[in-house]
């Protein structure tokens, strides 16, 4: 059965799908025909369409309550949090940290400017056990590919959904349905040398308590739950953080990649920028940004990520022509 709804949304928690969705939380979204977005939580195949800034509309299948839909997409995007335009204009403020010195550029400043583009970006409230296995594919690995391989892992071991616009959608494997994957059988699935992290990792899922013991890591301290991520092979400090930030309530962690990377080391004081570890870096993120960090560090990997180079790029252009423009008045 299929239903659907409406959920409207307010101009202070603004929620943007096409700057959302792409920035490679989640891998299980595909825009589609007529600007609609569809993929899957949990057991259910989601359609969403932006009809304007305040109105989203969805529809679901097979779900026998458009309420429980509502409900849970309202979780999922995290509308019930405090609000994302007073959270852009304290990220864009700028403020004086124990790393001011010596500062090349204000982050907070190049945030503000970045923002402006990619409004009502939201972090994505994702199932951890389905989140920590995507992010084992993610290992030294490209956006398209990840979806792929996340996708080929559903449509192989999962459980069939429903069909939606000749398409068939598939669950995420439980964990019982991923322990019948092989190590030579993902190897020719294309998962490379990720299979062997997969088949181990799933084994001491299923040792610890399956499915259950990764989502009741969102309940104890970070530490902790880092310490059962770092235990599953295929998963270091990054991906850890990644998964914990994505799936687990760490608002305030802040993964480290070559994108952030090199956005910290266009801040950092240049007498730190040879000595600068993983920790230091997530710290300075932190120290800029406050108890969301891992939220505003969302929105500036995003920025660095090719699928909105087109957007972040037209103020460029514009201040480029802008120069042209005077330089000739000037002659």
């Amino acid at each position: 059965m299929q239903v659907s709804g409406t959920i409207r949304i307010v101009s202070s928690n603004p929620l943007n799908l096409a700057n959302t969705l792409p920035s490679g939380q989640s891998f299980r979204w595909k825009l589609c025909r007529s600007h609609t977005w569809i993929g899957v939580i949990d057991n259910h195949v989601i359609s969403l369409k932006q009809n304007s800034p305040s109105l989203i509309s969805y529809t679901a299948e097979p779900c026998a309550s458009s309420e429980a839909i509502k409900n849970r997409l309202i979780d999922y995007f995290r509308l019930e949090s405090p609000p994302l335009r007073e959270l852009y204009r304290q990220w864009g403020q700028s403020t004086k940290t124990n790393h001011a010195e010596n500062h090349t550029a204000d982050i907070n400043a190049d945030f503000k400017k970045k923002a402006q583009k990619l409004d009502g970006l939201r972090l994505l409230r994702q199932d951890p056990y389905e989140c920590t296995f995507c992010f084992i594919c993610s290992q030294n690995n490209h956006t398209k590919r990840i979806s792929s391989m996340v996708e080929t892992l559903c449509n192989v071991y999962g459980s069939f959904i429903a069909t939606v616009d000749g398409v068939d959608y598939y669950a995420f494997p439980k964990i019982d349905q991923l322990l019948r994957a092989t190590e030579p059988e993902l190897r020719g699935l294309g998962f490379g040398y990720r299979s062997k992290y997969i088949v181990e990792s799933a084994k001491i899922v299923k040792e610890n308590g399956g499915e259950t013991w990764l989502r009741l890591q969102k309940l104890v301290p970070t530490d902790v739950a880092k310490l059962a991520l770092l235990s599953l092979p295929g998963i270091g400090h990054k991906v850890a953080d990644c998964i914990a930030l994505f799936s687990m309530e760490r608002l305030d962690v802040v993964p480290v990649d070559t994108h952030v990377w090199k956005i910290a080391m266009r801040y950092l004081p240049k007498r730190k920028k040879n000595s600068s570890t993983y920790q230091y870096i997530a710290d300075f993120f932190k120290e800029k940004f406050g108890p969301y960090c891992g939220w505003a560090h969302t929105i500036l990997f995003a920025a660095e990520l090719k699928t909105f180079q087109t957007v972040m790029d037209e103020d460029s252009k514009v201040n480029k022509s802008k120069t042209k423009a005077k330089k000739t008045a000037n002659l």
